[in-house]
């Protein structure tokens, strides 16, 4: 009998998706995603990306450094949650927050697919029922980081 394999991560793909409630009888989502997968050179992305786990490490750090900034400041000025919807506008930290950010320390099996060591991940509380549906129906796959590159050109 052959062993299955899991099939290959997508970068920024929902990997969970749970119905609970807090404390206060809320519904919300636990949704967690991962947002950067470490490659190789030789192994690049859709987007012929790499990225070594040093740069995710540091990434996820800065993330959480600039996102506790953020969430303080915007929170008492906008009342917003340091997430955007589809890159076009804030969501509100009623709505949707983030409430966990790490990387893997090993490789995991998520949801039938093997993320190795490095995999930065990041779970958010969603209280929206409009957005419950989107993740249900597919709409909603994923988080990314919204971040952007300098490339060297190397001769």
């Amino acid at each position: 009998m052959s062993e299955t394999k899991p099939e290959m991560m997508i970068e920024g793909e929902i990997v969970k998706s749970t119905k609970q409630v807090d404390r206060d009888g809320r519904e919300y989502r636990l949704v967690v995603s991962a947002v950067i997968i470490p490659r190789p050179k030789d192994s690049p992305d859709l987007q012929k990306d790499w990225t070594d786990e040093a740069e995710i490490e540091d990434a996820c750090h800065e993330f959480m450094i600039h996102l506790q900034k953020s969430e303080f400041e915007a929170d008492k000025e906008k009342g917003e949650s340091g997430l955007s919807y589809r890159h076009q506008r804030m969501i509100s930290s009623d709505d949707a927050r983030i409430v966990e950010n790490w990387r893997l320390r090993k490789d995991e099996e998520w949801n039938g697919k093997m993320y190795p060591n490095g995999t930065w991940m990041v779970a958010a509380r969603v209280y929206k029922e409009s957005l419950f549906k989107e993740i249900d129906e597919g709409l909603l796959r994923g988080c990314s980081v919204e971040g952007s590159a300098f490339y060297k050109l190397e001769t």
